[in-house]
């Protein structure tokens, strides 16, 4: 599983707040959840965490099932986001 930083816009002169910028994560070859390190997983989290906090869980498992080819989220890639988290 690979990252890679995406860049930030300067803070809007209106709002002084930066605008929202995905974390970049590189989709890779399909894989099974279950063959996925717990410590990959945990290394995504950082890596979205550090991006684009505050950061909802939902968003963490979008980033996760793109990492690992999966078109949408299932209840096993949730379980192995949990698997990361904790």
């Amino acid at each position: 599983v690979e990252f890679a930083a995406a860049a930030a816009e300067p803070p809007t002169a209106k709002s002084g707040a930066a605008p929202y910028v995905p974390a970049s994560v590189t989709s890779g070859p399909q894989v099974d959840v279950d063959d996925v390190s717990t410590q990959d997983v945990a290394a995504l989290v950082v890596h979205v965490v550090g991006v684009e906090a505050p950061v909802h869980v939902d968003d963490l498992a979008r980033r996760l099932a793109g990492a690992i080819g999966w078109q949408r989220v299932t209840d096993r890639l949730r379980a192995g986001l949990r698997r990361g988290i904790s």
